[in-house]
């Protein structure tokens, strides 16, 4: 997992920025102990920090923040595009050339070509944060099933956002009191449900959405992938008998398993004993 925060100040207010993402960045140290980084834009509106754990291309071409070839997009990034390959190669195809081999990359990239609807075509687990120079807005955006998390509040038209909640709370001069509605979730359900955090004023950008912030202030928030309805409105698979729903579960189990293989460094499994385990096992040593 990789680290990431920002500071959005729409209004150009008195604060330092860099100041507060540099003490983020320790603070996030341990999500993160390959390479940290900082960027900040030349009206010093945009602030972005980066912890990074290096998974795909481990180079310096790959460090984040990272800046795209026309310096018109930066974007700090945490999880992995299991997919960005097969995107890389559509992209290359249409005469894109990329400056790294890193899924980081691919994600600009196809930003720029397609926009934001290429967060479709993303296979993975993310979290990441695009400062677009020529549109002026920031788009906040977080994978389907919500593995990899960012929090944000925005505070006197002054937005922050961060992998942890307690990187926001070490912003100095910002008071946070408890959200009721987070702490009743939490007695309720034994964890506090989206987009509700135990602060009143820090939430989760939602699983399968992405927050657009444009020039002004102004927030907007879409959803792009809904994990549940896509599963109940899927159409019935037709298997004619258990050997067939058999041999279709395995292709399944291979191909994922193989996809979460993707990696520039060595890959180390914890498994527990169970069946699930047994399986991904087995399914290893048939991608060998």
């Amino acid at each position: 997992m990789c680290g990431i925060s920002g500071i959005y100040n729409c209004f150009s207010k008195n604060i330092n920025s860099k100041k507060i993402i540099e003490k983020i960045i320790k603070l996030q140290d341990k999500r993160g102990p390959d390479d940290s980084g900082t960027w900040q834009s030349n009206c010093n509106k945009i602030t972005f920090g980066h912890n990074r754990l290096s998974i795909i291309d481990l180079s310096e071409k790959a460090k984040q923040p990272f800046v795209s070839k026309d310096n018109s997009l930066i974007i700090t990034f945490n999880g992995e595009i299991y997919n960005y390959k097969e995107i890389k190669k559509e992209l290359t195809q249409k005469n894109i050339i990329f400056k790294s081999n890193s899924d980081t990359e691919v994600i600009l990239e196809s930003y720029k070509f397609w926009g934001i609807n290429f967060l479709n075509k993303l296979r993975g687990m993310f979290s990441f944060a695009i400062w677009d120079d020529l549109k002026k807005k920031l788009i906040l955006a977080r994978d389907p099933f919500g593995i990899k998390p960012i929090y944000y509040l925005n505070k006197n038209g002054i937005y922050y956002f961060a992998s942890q909640i307690k990187s926001l709370l070490s912003i100095e001069n910002l008071i946070f009191e408890l959200s009721n509605a987070g702490v009743v979730s939490y007695y309720l359900w034994g964890n506090i449900q989206e987009p509700f955090t135990l602060y009143k004023d820090i939430q989760f950008i939602k699983r399968g959405t992405y927050t657009v912030i444009d020039n002004d202030g102004k927030e907007e928030n879409f959803k792009y992938a809904d994990i549940k309805r896509t599963i109940l409105n899927s159409n019935s698979l037709d298997l004619k008998n258990e050997k067939d729903a058999i041999i279709y579960l395995k292709n399944i189990v291979d191909e994922s398993v193989k996809y979460h293989q993707v990696s520039d460094i060595p890959v180390t499994f914890l498994l527990s004993s169970g069946i699930d385990s047994n399986a991904i096992v087995a399914s290893i040593n048939n991608n060998e």
